[in-house]
């Protein structure tokens, strides 16, 4: 984490801190009312069928390899990511084509993916499995508990950037630069946004995906990240079918 950017965020005032809470409002009953897709993509078997006929996969936590069962996996754990908390447990959500494009290798490592290649995976008019790993998405959707609050790092003109730009803690080409980065060495700096974020009440951030492209024209392209599983006693996250119950 970049300990001098978060020492700065550290300092701002606790009235601007509020203020940022109550301009986040807008954010919130946005994200409120949309589906969050965990995203992940298994190969899928030709002969067996457990698992709904998507095959187990090991992946590194820290320092321990996990066995992951694809309709029962994890959601949180602990990660080196874009806006991760240091060893603390946190989940990435999207909607489904910007999780695709976050998830599948080729689009994932693909640096100048146009709206015009989605269109064509979208039409199946093209099959971005090159390697023939029979790869297929498994995701899991799921609605946001009502008293969420969260940070809004989506834009270069939201609340939070005009705010640390007016406090001059960063300058005006920050969000192009280093938040829109691909490289993993602005990971240090959207880190310390995090934790700022996180020790202020906030339960995640919105942020743009850096691998939906740049032309993208139509809705989505964003990722929520959440910080913790539960508000109070009650799950941050829920299954999206049980919104219908919800009112």
């Amino acid at each position: 984490m970049d300990k001098a950017l978060y020492e700065q965020l550290k300092n701002i005032a606790v009235s601007e801190v509020n203020n940022l809470m109550v301009e986040s409002r807008p954010t919130n009953e946005g994200v409120l009312g949309q589906d969050w897709w965990h995203q992940k993509f298994y190969q899928r078997q030709t002969e067996k069928y457990e698992n709904n006929g998507f095959t187990e996969k090991n992946f590194r936590v820290e320092n321990d390899i996990k066995r992951e069962i694809p309709y029962a996996r994890d959601l949180f754990y602990p990660t080196n990511g874009r806006f991760s908390l240091s060893g603390h447990p946190i989940a990435y959500f999207s909607d489904w084509l910007t999780g695709t494009c976050e998830k599948l290798p080729f689009f994932r490592e693909k640096l100048e993916l146009s709206s015009a290649d989605l269109e064509q995976y979208m039409k199946a008019n093209f099959d971005p499995d090159l390697d023939g790993n029979k790869l297929c998405g498994y995701p899991r959707v799921y609605c946001l508990n009502y008293n969420v609050k969260i940070l809004d790092a989506s834009g270069p003109s939201v609340p939070l950037f005009r705010l640390l730009t007016d406090l001059k803690i960063v300058t005006d080409v920050f969000y192009s630069e280093m938040v829109l980065s691909r490289d993993k060495y602005v990971y240090s700096v959207t880190q310390a946004i995090a934790s700022f974020a996180n020790e202020n009440g906030f339960h995640g951030i919105l942020y743009r995906s850096v691998r939906i492209p740049r032309d993208w024209y139509y809705v989505g392209g964003d990722n929520l990240v959440l910080f913790a599983d539960k508000i109070g006693s009650l799950p941050i996250i829920d299954k999206a079918t049980k919104r219908l119950f919800k009112g």
